[in-house]
């Protein structure tokens, strides 16, 4: 390798001493000091500076930490790779505009590259070094890190979500706004409960991790976000949907720290617009996980039976159908009466567990409602702590009833067959 120092002390390039060889390795200065990057298809300059702590920083965005792994491996397969000359005869007749421009500076010396498009196997990119006529040809997973937006250099420090902390979530989207928060006491294998729209009513646990947490799981900031770009304007924001923003989810974990994110309108066919909430830094999120932001309902996570509450907080259970009612009670002695007359405990257990199996679920296709709805059932539960819950079932159509909890209406249906069997073995058991 011939060095040469120019008279004013500044770097001096860096040439290959012969060229008889068709491979060799590119001569990187021994001690890198400074990296400049040009794209010049998106017009991108990056530009990064060694401190004396050893730290490398991006000279246009000094307030914002930088990845230090990503630098190193660029240059640790720098040292490594070699490149291999291409003969007179072989150059092929394309745009010689390079795509990307690489300088380093170091030990008073300086590389720079010139870098071209891609051979015909898509497997290595023509490349020249400054000073030199030779023609190269360059690994192309090289390329690939040399062709690295800015964005992708940024030290993400946004918090990670915490399936299993979570004490508090919030949903803010085209349904309106969910809010579910941990119990004190887990009940049903449920460990959720709303907060609204439903109050105190179940989180289905299952429904809950497939349709929403799950998604998260073994994802990290790094494989979630994309194409970082920090402190956007506002006027810039309001056009990604982020000033208005079509959802926003929020977590808060167990030991106080916070999850959020607002997701924008679509970049493209793959990502969101997405940013904190609150925050001005703007990045992509996956549209996978953009959907499922945007299109979950409370009532897909809603658990789809009727009681809350094991047997030993329940105080009563009326049960009403034509303006006749059904009361079950359990009476601080532990006796179980209906209709004010005792009930044996076997009986009385087997009403309850009947209540508890009395799902409901939406319907898989469109059900047309009948325009003559039939009279409603109707379920009170009254509970130890003096909290009360409302089911009302209203005829839809002639096999199902409409489901309303607490005078909200879901989408959920219930087969009349079932309210009728429950109706009919609570009239037997009054009457026996």
């Amino acid at each position: 390798m011939l060095v040469i120092y120019q008279k004013d002390n500044s770097p001096a390039p860096l040439h290959l001493a012969t060229l008889h060889e068709d491979r060799m390795n590119l001569p990187i200065p021994s001690t890198v000091e400074q990296v400049q990057i040009r794209h010049y298809l998106n017009e991108e300059k990056i530009e990064f500076h060694r401190q004396p702590n050893g730290q490398w920083q991006e000279i246009h965005h000094q307030d914002l930490l930088i990845d230090q792994q990503f630098i190193q491996q660029l240059l640790a397969m720098l040292k490594q790779v070699s490149v291999i000359s291409v003969k007179n005869e072989e150059i092929p007749n394309i745009d010689w505009e390079p795509h990307y421009t690489l300088m380093l500076y170091g030990d008073k010396q300086a590389l720079t590259l010139d870098i071209y498009a891609p051979n015909a196997s898509k497997n290595a990119h023509f490349m020249r070094i400054a000073g030199e006529d030779t023609l190269f040809l360059l690994d192309a997973l090289l390329v690939q890190l040399i062709a690295r937006p800015i964005s992708s250099y940024y030290e993400i420090l946004l918090p990670t979500l915490h399936i299993n902390a979570i004490q508090e979530l919030w949903l803010e989207n085209r349904y309106g706004k969910t809010h579910i928060t941990r119990k004190e006491r887990p009940q049903f294998l449920s460990l959720y409960t709303f907060v609204s729209p439903y109050l105190e009513y179940n989180v289905d646990q299952s429904r809950l991790s497939e349709n929403l947490l799950q998604l998260w799981a073994g994802r990290t900031p790094i494989n979630v976000i994309y194409n970082y770009q920090p402190n956007v304007d506002r006027a810039t924001r309001e056009t990604m949907g982020l000033t208005h923003p079509q959802a926003e989810f929020k977590v808060r974990h167990q030991d106080g720290s916070i999850f959020s994110i607002a997701v924008g309108l679509p970049a493209d066919e793959f990502h969101f617009y997405a940013s904190e909430i609150g925050k001005e830094d703007v990045w992509l999120l996956p549209s996978d996980l953009a959907y499922q932001l945007l299109n979950i309902e409370p009532f897909t996570i809603a658990s789809r039976a009727i009681t809350l509450a094991p047997i030993e907080e329940v105080n009563a259970i009326e049960f009403s159908h034509l303006g006749d009612t059904h009361r079950w009670q359990r009476t601080q002695e532990g006796i179980f009466l209906l209709n004010q007359k005792e009930m044996a405990d076997n009986v009385a257990r087997k009403l309850f567990q009947e209540m508890l199996l009395l799902h409901y679920s939406a319907p898989k296709s469109a059900v047309k409602a009948s325009s003559n709805q039939q009279q409603s059932y109707q379920i009170q539960w009254y509970f130890t702590n003096q909290s009360r819950k409302k089911v009302a079932f209203i005829g839809h159509t002639s096999q199902y009833h409409r489901v309303y909890i607490d005078e909200i209406a879901t989408p959920f249906l219930i087969e009349s067959k079932k309210l009728t069997q429950r109706w009919q073995e609570w009239q037997n058991i009054s009457l026996a």
